[in-house]
């Protein structure tokens, strides 16, 4: 996977989150407008990619979803035709199968409310409800089916967030020659936290699918190691993990490194030019004239 960033890739980059990265408004039947969403980071680097000329083709796999993060559906066949036509100039392609309930099901309850508080240290409300789950698994087979509808050999699969965890081993048992990237933005916890998980088996298994596993530290890779191999009982080292894919059969490589997030310095240096960027400076200049600012994402 590091060549990515070294040569040019000849195929389309397959850039896969939960939810797309336009937010959506309805002007009228079948008329939307689209906003970008705040996916800063991931926007960003995709944009550097493109142009270094080290990817030249792009397209997004998720959910279409409202300013306020709710699923869009469309009133009918008609309708929802002209949608994914809007969304396709606009290289994004929706995950058509997913419902409003499975989508709060598995986004929301499971991935928001029980999984990410528990990555983050925080297991005194966290409370395992069964359905989510199975809306979870179902929610993450769908990602996979779409993906698998539009690739192409040669292209590269890059999945992002906690929301999807087990769309690398659904997309291999679909593909098994297929190149997949994950990059978990959230901590991943140690051990001893990660354990209490009812699904904690499942999920490792899900993420050790990809051939590349990215953490946002050392730290957290480190764990996710540990936990696979406490817990799975397979061989880890210090860049990787090998598991033996039931379905498939055989022994497989998951790479696992850091790439913390980060900006563009370049895009940086050049946005401080803008005239802009230059009047919104000179009034927080005069506003905080003579205080000392700090400034934390």
């Amino acid at each position: 996977m590091d060549t990515i960033m070294t040569k040019p890739i000849g195929h389309k980059v397959i850039v896969v989150y939960h939810s797309l990265p336009l937010s959506l408004r309805k002007l009228k039947l079948g008329v939307w407008s689209f906003h970008d969403r705040n996916l800063y980071s991931l926007v960003s680097s995709l944009t550097s990619l493109k142009d270094q000329k080290v990817i030249e083709k792009h397209c997004w796999v998720g959910c279409p979803t409202t300013k306020d993060k709710k699923l869009v559906s469309s009133e009918n066949e008609q309708a929802t035709e002209a949608l994914n036509i809007q969304l396709a100039e606009n290289s994004c392609i929706p995950v058509e199968t997913v419902s409003s309930k499975l989508y709060d099901d598995a986004v929301n309850k499971f991935s928001q409310q029980f999984l990410n508080p528990l990555f983050h240290y925080d297991i005194s409300d966290s409370t395992f409800q069964d359905s989510h789950w199975k809306s979870y698994k179902l929610f993450n087979k769908r990602f996979a089916s779409k993906i698998a509808e539009i690739y192409q050999p040669g292209d590269i699969v890059w999945i992002h967030g906690i929301q999807l965890l087990l769309v690398p081993k659904y997309l291999r048992e679909l593909i098994n020659s297929c190149l997949i990237g994950f990059f978990l933005y959230c901590p991943f916890p140690a051990v001893e936290i990660y354990r209490c998980l009812a699904s904690r088996k499942k999920i490792l298994q899900g993420i050790l699918g990809s051939d590349l596993v990215a953490f946002q530290s050392y730290s957290y890779s480190r764990y996710f190691i540990q936990s696979c191999t406490r817990i799975l009982g397979v061989a880890g080292g210090f860049d990787g993990v090998k598991y033996r894919q039931e379905r498939i059969g055989k022994e497989h490589l998951t790479r696992v490194s850091v790439y913390p997030e980060g900006i563009d310095p370049l895009e940086t240096q050049r946005s401080l030019a803008f005239q802009e960027t230059q009047q919104r400076l000179a009034e927080l200049k005069a506003r905080f004239k003579d205080l000392k600012i700090f400034l934390a994402k």
